[in-house]
């Protein structure tokens, strides 16, 4: 009989339980933001650097009026959209890691 057969959480081949992979999981999302206190209106999260370059990049093809604003719009909604998007689906993972 294997000694470690009553163990609650099980572990994968690394010696990682699925926690500790979900919260690394929750670790790298969170330091891919930045969160800045902002008086009367609380915290606000930022994006990653890269996303905020190309989100001003855009921003600023369309105040020179290289790009028309309603490009500008559909690319940064689109952005945004999937952005979220991934951002649910490492939450999603994180969460299948744990009960794993």
């Amino acid at each position: 009989m294997d000694s470690h057969s009553g163990a609650s959480e099980q572990t994968t081949g690394t010696g990682h339980t699925g926690g500790d992979n979900a919260q690394a999981v929750r670790t790298a999302a969170k330091r891919s933001s930045c969160r800045i206190n902002v008086p009367f209106l609380g915290t606000l999260e930022l994006p990653p650097s890269d996303q905020l370059a190309f989100l001003g990049g855009v921003v600023t093809l369309g105040a020179v009026g290289v790009v028309d604003w309603p490009v500008v719009a559909v690319l940064v909604t689109g952005h945004v959209l999937a952005h979220n998007r991934h951002a649910l689906f490492l939450r999603d993972f994180g969460e299948a890691l744990e009960r794993a």
